[in-house]
């Protein structure tokens, strides 16, 4: 098995969208599930994505790059909402995975 870090993220807060994360755990439990992962951390937050200065995925990176594990999201939007953050995780970006497009490897086109 792999080691994988799950990466939770919704732009509001908890009353507007109570739902989210746990909708966003389970579909990221069941990819984990199906592809041979071990959840070894879960990082979650209500932030924008519009910046990559968000503690909660900071510290997934981190924790990701520390450990060598993947870094594991529900689509892309959740990650990020700024082409900024292929900076932040260039480091690991061969081991960061949407749950959308599958369990392959990123690249900036995609």
């Amino acid at each position: 098995m792999m080691d994988c870090v799950f990466y939770l993220r919704a732009s509001t807060n908890e009353t507007k969208q109570k739902n989210s994360f746990n909708v966003q755990r389970a579909i990221l439990k069941n990819f984990a599930e199906s592809h041979g992962y071990n959840v070894i951390a879960e990082f979650s937050e209500y932030k924008s994505g519009r910046s990559c200065e968000r503690e909660a995925f900071q510290a997934a990176v981190k924790c990701a790059d520390e450990t060598g594990a993947f870094l594991i999201v529900y689509r892309a939007d959740r990650l990020s909402r700024s082409l900024d953050v292929f900076a932040a995780i260039k480091p690991i970006l061969d081991r960061v995975r949407f749950v959308e497009v599958g369990n392959r490897e990123l690249d900036p086109l995609l």
